[in-house]
């Protein structure tokens, strides 16, 4: 069956997939052996993730559910309930209890946190009395959804993307007296933006969109206490020009930006282009973009390239797989290690 999502455990031991089969199977890294099957979706499989502490797994899929599970005893642990198909699940901090959530996203644009200290009360399935936190992200586009959940390395923050352009940072703590959890909203992108991740170390936001740019957004306090990021250095503008107008907010930070265009850059692929993944290796130093040309060639396939990037510059530094590359990139991943590989 066709495998839409998979993940590592955080011991690196355990390889789960999620498939088209309603399925969830719990591979060892080592030897390649099936150690587990999961039973009790009944929609095909969107989204994995592993909880900080390595206890939780949570699933999501097309029907309409999460499901939370012992990973150590693949024993059904919660099923949390959604009114639409749910795209994303994630986790936030599993060791504060004030950020100790789960996190989903479904289609029409709502986020849920989830309270994960009272899953015990769902006995492995349904609890009416469990309620989430709804948020909902800023979408101009009243048809538009979220298309990306990327949760920063300590488990505070998260960010969703979505199909108007735009980006939403939120704190899993209320930063108000009011109880709002959202630090602003960033834009700059054109287009759909497809792929969202936080740095390895928690302080640069990486976003890629369909208008043929990846940005890196950089966090750091300001002095005076004001909300401002910068518009980015574009790659293909003289001299990598770059204005100071102020094009955004969000509270307390400043934001600043460095852009990689994957539509000035030297390229194989030849017309519009969108960058559909984007990745960190492990020490933060690189930026790797998958990018597919939006027209399709003579014989039916779409053009891709695997380019790898300066994070703190934004120059690209080579290209990956030049003469190899003939279809779609599905995957992509940095090595949990080693910062000289990634997997595609």
């Amino acid at each position: 069956a066709p495998v839409y999502c998979c993940a590592f455990d955080m011991s690196n031991k355990l390889f789960i997939t999620g498939a088209d089969d309603r399925l969830v199977k719990i591979w060892s890294s080592s030897t390649g052996l099936l150690l587990a099957t999961l039973r009790g979706h009944e929609g095909e499989i969107t989204e994995i993730k592993v909880s900080a502490d390595n206890k939780l797994l949570a699933t999501a899929a097309t029907d309409a559910t999460v499901r939370i599970w012992d990973l150590a005893t693949g024993a059904p642990v919660a099923v949390l309930p959604h009114r639409r198909t749910v795209n994303y699940v994630s986790f936030g901090s599993s060791f504060q209890e004030d950020t100790n959530f789960a996190i989903s996203v479904t289609e029409d644009g709502k986020i849920c946190l989830w309270p994960v200290s009272e899953f015990r009360k769902c006995d492995g399935g349904m609890n009416p009395s469990l309620c989430p936190i709804i948020l909902n992200h800023d979408i101009l586009d009243k048809e538009s959804n979220i298309l990306s959940l990327a949760v920063n390395q300590p488990g505070t923050t998260f960010a969703t993307a979505s199909m108007d352009g735009s980006i939403s940072v939120w704190s899993l703590k209320p930063i108000t007296a009011t109880g709002d959890r959202r630090w602003g909203c960033l834009r700059g992108h054109t287009k759909s933006i497809r792929t969202l991740q936080f740095s390895h170390n928690g302080d640069r936001l990486l976003s890629g969109s369909e208008d043929g740019t990846a940005r890196i957004w950089q966090w750091r306090k300001d002095v005076q206490g004001s909300n401002m990021f910068s518009r980015p250095v574009i790659l293909g503008q003289p001299n990598g020009s770059t204005g100071n107008e102020t094009v955004g907010t969000a509270g307390g930070y400043v934001l600043g930006s460095v852009s990689l265009s994957v539509s000035t850059a030297r390229s194989i692929v030849k017309g519009p282009r969108a960058v559909d993944m984007i990745r960190w290796n492990r020490d933060d130093t690189k930026v790797v973009t998958a990018e597919s040309s939006i027209r399709l060639r003579a014989d039916g396939r779409v053009d891709t390239q695997l380019r790898v990037w300066n994070s703190t510059t934004g120059e690209m530094l080579f290209l990956l797989g030049e003469n190899i590359l003939q279809s779609s990139i599905y995957v992509l991943d940095s090595h949990p290690f080693d910062p000289r590989l990634v997997v595609s």
